[in-house]
């Protein structure tokens, strides 16, 4: 009896488990949709790019603005996605030249 209540355990678990991989995946997911369905930058984005503009790493850019890279990475991947740019660097020139411009 002990053997089947661990085994219903571990499958209560491991349902659990997927159940939570497949609402982050779907949380994720509408994250990148929303990002392609409004393409204006955040304040957030355009102050992450400038700073990739300016040379600056991910993990000085995690520094000076004080964020987890996995938010400075989400952010960057959502300003790629606004901007239809294929790399970072494409996407911090695509904010200077708009700086420039205005």
């Amino acid at each position: 009896a002990a053997r089947r209540l661990g085994r219903r355990d571990a499958s209560a678990r491991h349902h659990q488990a997927v159940s939570i991989a497949r609402e982050y995946s779907l949380q994720a997911h509408l994250h990148r949709l929303g990002a392609a369905l409004d393409p204006r930058l955040t304040k957030r984005e355009e102050s992450i790019l400038r700073l990739v503009a300016a040379g600056r790493t991910t993990g000085e850019i995690t520094t000076a603005m004080n964020l987890k890279r996995s938010t400075v990475d989400a952010h960057i991947e959502s300003a790629l996605i606004k901007l239809g740019a294929s790399s970072r660097r494409e996407a911090a020139d695509i904010v200077t030249r708009a700086d420039s411009s205005s």
